[in-house]
């Protein structure tokens, strides 16, 4: 599937009389979203994820506010420490932006429901001294995500280890144009376990797989804390 099939079928969703609210930038997605409005009747929303600006991004949270605010929150705490969830922060405030002159929406629940969403996977930390990062990044495009939340963070000054997990036939040809020093492994959860062993306070693992397989791989970490 091509990515202009993929925007039509995106596009589709697009309904008579409600917004279709959208973060993308990509010419080729919006135009097709823009026709599909058209001709359903909808209003086509664009936002801009760089509304959003990050006040305090650190392993223990991450505090975000709004440019222009239209909610009136201030600053607000979500779980998600990630920064490339600036996105579909950007895009849950401006759906609430759209309710809100249809319904009470109070503040504090707002600030409530942003500070309790939960995505497991998704740049999860789940230890800190050491650091143990859990993220869903099977594409190049997931992997640069990873690497950007990753350089927003203070460095730990220790070692740094990533565990990958994908199938041995695709990782072999990859592994060896890497230059750098690397290691074939056994199934996610008992090479997690391997490279868990011996972590010091300052040093970081980055775990990467499907994310059902993270569910082992957080399983084990849990074991070893």
């Amino acid at each position: 599937m091509g990515p202009g099939q993929a925007a039509w079928e995106q596009a589709g969703l697009a309904r008579s009389g409600v917004p279709l609210l959208t973060t993308e930038r990509k010419s080729q997605v919006l135009a097709a979203f823009a026709q599909q409005c058209r001709e359903v009747g909808a209003a086509l929303v664009l936002l801009d994820p760089e509304e959003l600006e990050p006040v305090e991004l650190s392993w223990q949270r991450a505090v975000w506010r709004s440019r222009t605010d239209p909610l009136g929150l201030g600053v607000f705490e979500p779980r998600f420490l990630g920064a490339y969830q600036r996105a579909n922060l950007a895009l849950a405030l401006g759906t609430l932006a759209e309710l809100v002159g249809g319904m009470p929406l109070a503040k504090e629940a707002i600030r409530e429901g942003l500070a309790s969403a939960h995505c497991p996977g998704r740049f999860e930390v789940v230890s800190h001294r050491p650091y143990v990062v859990l993220d869903g990044a099977q594409n190049p495009a997931g992997a640069q995500a990873l690497l950007e939340s990753l350089d927003r963070l203070p460095r730990p000054r220790g070692r740094r280890t990533l565990v990958f997990g994908v199938r041995r036939d695709k990782l072999l040809p990859q592994a060896a144009r890497l230059g750098t020093r690397w290691e074939l492994g056994g199934g996610l959860g008992e090479t997690v376990q391997r490279a868990a062993r011996g972590l010091g306070e300052e040093d970081l693992l980055v775990v990467c797989g499907p994310l059902p397989a993270l569910e082992e791989a957080r399983g084990v970490v849990r074991q070893a804390a």
